[in-house]
């Protein structure tokens, strides 16, 4: 046995305390991968809002502590607690690996309510405005974007996306890097809005 499992396959879907300060409090359900022979946790997403996230460090390690100090049985008998073993690193856990950058996209939260402040150079004016994006870690670019501007939420234009994806990229590479810490997701999949036409002038936000 050299890894336990949590995931689609298993009985029961695990559940776990966030660590986040956000919602510390609230259990979620997780897909994991525990490797035995490491006694650490390689891979974690988690359902937040409909959608599968990629785990954080932070998260990855409560549930370590969890399982290692406090949930041990599952471990010494995953079957009983709705788990399964396996000798090889279940396929859906390459993109979930805790610490790998170049995994899955990095996304604002319309629905959580966390959008990202850009500068834009607007006719010679620098003009501050807030947008949402998903940034694809693969292809590194951003392949949605929508922007904020006075009569609602539009579509970006090509030379805002550009400019959005450099300043990424380049002043806030650390954003992408732990994106977490900047009030951002990294999903296992491309948010569903991200591929909805929009009306310009709309109210709101993008609707998850």
């Amino acid at each position: 046995m050299r890894y336990v499992v949590s995931d689609p396959e298993c009985q029961n879907a695990w559940q776990h305390g966030s660590a986040s300060q956000d919602d510390p409090d609230t259990k979620r359900e997780c897909h994991f991968v525990f490797d035995v022979q490491r006694s650490e946790v390689i891979a974690m997403q988690i359902l937040r809002n409909s959608q599968w996230e990629i785990a954080s460090a932070d998260e990855a390690e409560s549930l370590e502590d969890s399982l290692l100090f406090g949930d041990h049985d599952a471990l010494d008998d995953p079957e009983t607690h709705g788990l399964r073993t396996s000798s090889d690193v279940p396929d859906w856990a390459e993109k979930a690996k805790i610490g790998t950058e170049a995994a899955g996209y990095v996304a604002t939260d319309p629905e959580g309510g966390t959008t990202w402040s850009h500068i834009f150079d607007e006719d010679g004016d620098e003009i501050q405005r807030d947008c949402h994006f998903v940034f694809d870690c693969a292809s590194n670019e951003v392949i949605a974007m929508r922007v904020e501007r006075d009569l609602g939420w539009d579509d970006a234009s090509r030379s805002e996306i550009e400019d959005l994806e450099e300043s990424l990229k380049d002043a806030n590479h650390e954003a992408l890097e732990q994106p977490h810490s900047w009030g951002l997701r990294r999903l296992v999949a491309a948010p569903e809005w991200a591929a909805e036409p929009l009306t310009c002038g709309v109210d709101a936000g993008p609707e998850m």
